[in-house]
């Protein structure tokens, strides 16, 4: 389990983003590139990584949203979008929508698929967004609304 972070920071080599959350006791690094989601747990974070692997932060889903913003060049828009109030995915691994069964899923094509719960509402809103972003529209910057 991770203490309150002491700070946060972002480093890259190349185009690798990773953050740095250092406690009291410990450094964890985390290469967001391999990231699936952050899913809320209480006043704790679920990070999971696409692989399967998971820690819990003791920190909650808006600080780690914060301090996903803080480490992504803002020349660059960020795979990440927070979904209601208790999730946030990489896009990179985005497989599936569907609004009927409320799931969104993520799957790196191989081993690992995580379908994921989303209230109907927001995720007809972020089907629409990332419809009209294949079309040829532009990407929004904002995610679509917290619920």
């Amino acid at each position: 389990m991770w203490h309150k972070p002491l700070f946060a920071f972002n480093y890259s080599f190349d185009t690798m983003y990773r953050l740095c959350i250092n406690s009291r006791d410990e450094l964890l690094i985390i290469d967001l590139s391999k990231v699936a989601f952050f899913q809320a747990n209480g006043n704790y974070t679920q990070l999971t990584y696409i692989g399967g692997k998971t820690h819990l932060l003791t920190l909650g889903l808006s600080k780690v949203e914060e301090f996903i913003r803080r480490s992504w060049p803002a020349s660059q828009p960020s795979p990440f979008v927070r979904l209601g109030r208790s999730l946030i995915i990489n896009q990179t691994y985005l497989t599936e929508i569907s609004v009927t069964r409320q799931r969104v899923t993520l799957s790196d094509y191989e081993a690992n698929t995580y379908p994921l719960s989303v209230p109907k509402p927001l995720l007809k809103q972020y089907k629409e967004r990332i419809g009209t972003m294949f079309a040829g529209g532009r990407p929004e910057t904002s995610s679509p609304d917290k619920e």
